[in-house]
Formats: structure tokens, sequence, C-alpha cells
């Protein structure tokens, strides 16, 4: 639920900032703008266009090529955060939950696979080829030619 403080600073019960963490949505929020828990917390919880974070607002990020679509898209159990998109411009790379995303490879993979014990290990198969990577990407082994 939103409620108004004094301050004008949006502020959300547990219920409310659960829903928006659990995929409702961040209706009502506006890029940069804050939200604490139970409006009482000091710490805060931004929507910065793409992803909602904790702490203070990040830099401005360097979001995935526009109008590409997104072939795959994977994280891990352990390090959610991180993130690969395979992409028709290459392979993609986020350390941050999406808000800023780099290239790692020309790669054009169909589908990606992240080793849920450690994040830098993703296999990943092409229309030829299934490889895999042990450095989160940047250098690729070819494992069978399909």
């Amino acid at each position: 639920m939103l409620n108004a403080s004094s301050e004008n600073t949006p502020t959300f019960s547990r219920r409310g900032v659960l829903a928006i963490l659990g995929g409702v949505g961040a209706a009502g929020l506006l890029p940069t703008q804050r939200a604490r828990a139970g409006g009482t917390s000091t710490s805060a919880l931004a929507f910065d266009g793409d992803a909602l974070v904790a702490g203070t607002s990040p830099a401005p990020g360097a979001p995935l090529p526009e109008g590409e679509p997104v072939s795959a898209l994977v994280s891990t159990h352990g390090a959610p955060e991180r993130l690969y998109a395979a992409l028709s411009s290459g392979l993609w790379a986020s350390a941050d939950g999406g808000v800023a995303w780099e290239n790692r490879s020309d790669l054009h993979a169909q589908a990606l696979a992240v080793d849920p014990a450690d994040p830098n290990h993703i296999a990943a198969i092409s229309a030829t080829k299934l490889q895999h990577s042990r450095d989160g990407g940047t250098i690729w082994v070819t494992l069978a030619a399909i």
C-alpha cells in the first residue's frame, strides 16, 4: 500500500514492498523516486527505469541494444544479480541485475545455461555447436558440433 509521508516521499507497507519485489510492478514510482519500507526504515528502494535497487540510485545504466530481440536470458541461484543475455549482437552480461550491460562476445546463442555453483561457467547452444565458457562469456570452447 502506498502512503504519503510528510516529506512527500512515498512509503510502502511491508505488503506493498513485497508486492513490488514479487513482480506486481512499480506503478506510481517515478524514476529515482525513493520509498521506505514501513515508513520507519532508513534503507531506501529506488526505481531506476528498468530495475528496483536498494540504496542510492545507481549511475546511469548501459542498456541492452535497442530493437534487438533477446534469444535467452539466464541467471543463477547463487548470484541472482548476475544476468546473461543472448542477442543477435552477441552475449551480454550484467553484474547489477540488468541496470548496466557489457558485451562479452559475438557468440550467437539460441539458449544459455549457467552452472548454479559457478556463475562464470556458462553453456550455450547455437545453430551449429554446443559451447561453454568458464570466464563469464569471454572465451568459448566448443564441446560438440550439431
